[in-house]
């Protein structure tokens, strides 16, 4: 739109026109910050950036609005000072809304624009503290080395504490040890109380991690500091993992000690907290909580009873997500109790209370999921139009510099007709330029959405299988089967840790993801032990090959045979893993005896008829991107085993890939 408007103020420059003007983008709703002979007003900076700050929190969209409209202004070499100072309330736009990543960017452009040395350790702090809160705590650890100048001791604190934090997301728990312990001395040195207990809370974690017996003395000091200071919060958050530790190491009575002084320092401390911004009745709520556990567990079921009910009842009447949570909690709790005093049929009813409002909960997730997925999107699209800001400025400058150099020509050197001519084909030239600017963007922003689209849908999972799998451990411990809740559990867990750290790739060797199906095929069979065999039959040396495939790209179709086939039968079942190179692809076979599709769709419910399969709808979005990516073509066929329509067959052809790193 820019180019196009520039091309018109050209023509009407060439027949007479005497100002140059460029109208609004239709995108950005720009303000003519770059119509030089417009004075200089600082207070229409200082605006923007209070409407900003007025907003935040309230409107999104405004108040990025503002921002952007206030980089605008500072693009222009007379507001230029001020860019520093836009980039860090961009930062602080983006840590309202969790997008870390992004605010790293700003204030580390923020630290770059500023030659205040004063300010620019605190820009660093906060990038670095961005990155590490955003995981990238390799970016952080380097921020720190390549910025190397003096500190204060209260920053330098800051950035040690900062440090470990990066040192502990990559488990150099030494390094993270060396660092607090550096950062506690200086706190020491400069009676920083709080921030040595800061440091103290996040020493005593390492040490539980390591399973170290100075983890107790050291949380209580932390504690004892905490009460001399007279900060309540600290009190507070102290005295909550003195509870933990109890908790972890079956100390019943000093955990019911700790948790009832939590709850007194609460209520008696009610509105300092508040002011703290602390839920003070949802974490009485939650001790209370912990507490009706303990007294479970130590067979107290009338004190445990009577805890359950003095929660706070605001909290109980509410459907909101937190109020959902703690209902949700007491429903579990209250049925084990009534399951220890034997009263089964109001477990029953407690626990079938508790599925309801898993389910409810599982429902907003799910939306929250959405909604949250949208905002990124939209956070990130924000930032794409600041990135572009600073280019389509100097695109600007340039094209402008070049027009008066035209004219200048035009006016002391050549001839009406020959200008007219050169400028025509500038023009041309220009329009072209735009044209071939503008595919290449297209085309850019076609596969980068491509990328999006398909990382979304590789960190899916079927929420059906985690739900059901969680109702398995949860059916384990309600029948006191310790041991097989803790295998499953255990074999629960190793698959989620697979999953998501291949969720980043598209694809993965083939060994691993034979690893994963395993692994899946043995949580399910814990599920139905009698209701079915299964057999892995792999092309003899096809796991040691370099074939790569996607990431999970056959559990939908192994889920679907399982509870869609399977299930049904009594016993007798039968499930076919079959793997196998055909010239340049890799076909893959999954054949099942069960009840067949037919069958299957008439034993459905309702609630099941109406609901899609996320699992293979996802399957089928990825194989088509990745098609279009790779410009490969996917083939996938399901038919019916037998002609009476019992048994499926399914049949995955994908072609040999060897994907660079």
């Amino acid at each position: 739109m820019n180019r196009i408007l520039l091309i018109l103020f050209v023509l009407t420059s060439f027949f007479g026109s005497t100002e140059a003007q460029v109208s609004k983008s239709s995108e950005y709703s720009r303000s003519k910050v770059f119509d030089k002979t417009e004075k200089y007003n600082p207070a229409i900076y200082k605006s923007l950036l209070d409407s900003a700050d007025f907003y935040l929190g309230k409107n999104r969209n405004k108040c990025f609005d503002f921002l952007e409209e206030a980089y605008i202004l500072t693009t222009n070499s007379r507001y230029s000072n001020y860019q520093y100072q836009v980039l860090q309330k961009l930062g602080d736009f983006y840590t309202f809304y969790k997008q870390y990543d992004l605010a790293a960017i700003n204030y580390l452009s923020a630290a770059e624009k500023t030659n205040d040395n004063s300010i620019k350790p605190n820009l660093i702090n906060l990038a670095a503290e961005s990155y590490v809160k955003a995981g990238y705590y390799r970016q952080a650890i380097k921020l720190f080395s390549k910025y190397k100048m003096k500190r204060n001791s209260n920053q330098t604190v800051a950035m040690n504490i900062l440090l470990s934090d990066a040192f502990l997301g990559l488990q150099k728990t030494d390094s993270a040890l060396i660092v607090l312990n550096i950062a506690e001395k200086l706190a020491q040195q400069n009676k920083m109380v709080e921030a040595e207990i800061d440091i103290q809370l996040r020493k005593a974690k390492i040490l539980g991690n390591q399973g170290s017996t100075a983890e107790l003395p050291v949380l209580k000091e932390a504690n004892a500091k905490s009460k001399r200071v007279a900060n309540q919060v600290y009190q507070i958050e102290t005295e909550t993992k003195l509870a933990e530790y109890y908790q972890k190491n079956n100390m019943s009575e000093q955990e019911i000690v700790s948790r009832n002084t939590i709850i007194n320092d609460l209520e008696q401390n009610r509105d300092v907290l508040k002011k703290e911004k602390v839920d003070v009745d949802g974490r009485i709520a939650e001790e209370k909580l912990n507490l009706a556990s303990v007294y479970i567990s130590d067979n107290q079921l009338n004190v445990a009873f009577s805890m359950l009910n003095t929660l706070p009842g605001d909290l109980e009447k509410g459907n909101d997500k937190n109020s959902l949570e703690i209902k949700k909690e007491v429903a579990k709790l209250r049925s084990q109790a009534y399951l220890k005093a034997g009263q089964k049929e109001e477990a029953l009813k407690s626990y079938e209370e508790y599925a309801a409002i898993l389910d409810e909960l599982y429902s907003k997730s799910e939306l929250e999921y959405k909604d949250i997925t949208q905002l990124n999107n939209q956070l990130r699209d924000h930032q794409w139009r600041i990135d572009f800001l600073e280019k389509d400025k100097q695109i600007y400058d340039a094209e402008i510099d070049m027009i008066a150099k035209e004219r200048e020509m035009q006016d002391e050197k050549l001839s009406y007709q020959r200008t007219f001519i050169l400028l025509l084909s500038g023009l041309i030239l220009l329009l072209l330029a735009f044209i071939i600017v503008l595919i290449a963007r297209m085309r850019i922003q076609k596969k980068h959405n491509s990328y999006l689209a398909l990382k979304s849908l590789r960190t899916q999972m079927n929420p059906h299988f985690i739900f059901n799998a969680l109702n398995s451990i949860n059916h384990f411990i309600v029948k006191n089967d310790e041991r097989n809740a803790n295998k499953f559990l255990g074999k629960f867990a190793k698959l989620m840790r697979d999953i998501l750290q291949n969720s980043e790739a598209d694809f993965i060797p083939l060994k691993q993801e034979i690893e994963m199906m395993q692994h899946y095929l043995e949580l399910e069979y814990m599920r139905f032990p009698d209701k079915f065999e299964y057999d892995f039959v792999i092309e003899d040396n096809l796991e040691n090959t370099d074939i790569e495939i996607p990431p999970m790209i056959l559990q939908p179709y192994i889920e679907n045979a399982v509870w869609h086939g399977l299930r049904y039968l009594e016993s007798g079942g039968k499930l076919l893993v079959k793997m196998e190179k055909v010239e340049k692809s890799l076909r893959v076979i999954i054949e099942d005896n069960g009840i067949g599709r037919a069958k299957s769709a008439a034993l459905k419910t309702k609630h099941q008829l109406d609901h899609k399969s996320k699992g293979l709808t996802n399957t089928n979005g990825r194989l088509k991107i990745l098609s279009q990516l790779y410009g490969k073509e996917i083939h996938v066929e399901i038919t019916d085993l037998n002609p009476d329509g019992t048994g499926t067959r399914v049949e995955l052809v994908l072609p040999l890939m060897k994907i660079e790193s």
